[in-house]
């Protein structure tokens, strides 16, 4: 399950942009579509999958189909969690196993992703002993 960093990526820092959208809302088939085609861009947007499979809050979201079958020349999917909670929050074996069933069903739903995470709220083991464990997790 290693999950790259930007600095093992070697992208060059000159001219590049990442446009990124999280959750999976049902707004991003709206609005991204014809705008990244205008503009000859990729997005990639960050799928938790226990939202697409059981909704969140009153807000519309993606369906797996509409996921799988967006265009690759400007879309990428990539790991968000299956639960979406503040990974920081979480025990260790309930991040891996988090992070398992993300890959788990987007795989059983036939959708390509990204071995890359963005974190839920921007949050994880970020100190310490506990930092070096999480990294553990991603690298495995």
């Amino acid at each position: 399950m290693h999950l790259p960093f930007f600095s093992e990526l070697h992208i060059s820092t000159k001219k590049n942009i990442i446009i990124t959208f999280d959750d999976g809302y049902r707004n991003n088939l709206e609005y991204l579509p014809s705008l990244l085609k205008k503009y000859n861009l990729k997005a990639t947007i960050f799928i938790p999958t226990g939202f697409i499979e059981n909704g969140y809050k009153n807000y519309q979201m993606m369906t797996f189909d509409e996921i799988r079958n967006l265009d690759k020349k400007y879309f990428e999917i990539a790991l968000h969690t299956h639960t979406h909670e503040n990974l920081k929050n979480r025990s260790f074996d309930l991040i891996e196993k988090d992070l398992e069933k993300n890959m788990q069903i987007l795989d059983a739903h036939g959708i390509a992703y990204s071995k890359v995470l963005a974190y839920p709220y921007g949050k994880y083991p970020n100190k310490g002993k506990e930092k070096t464990v999480f990294f553990s997790i991603l690298k495995k």
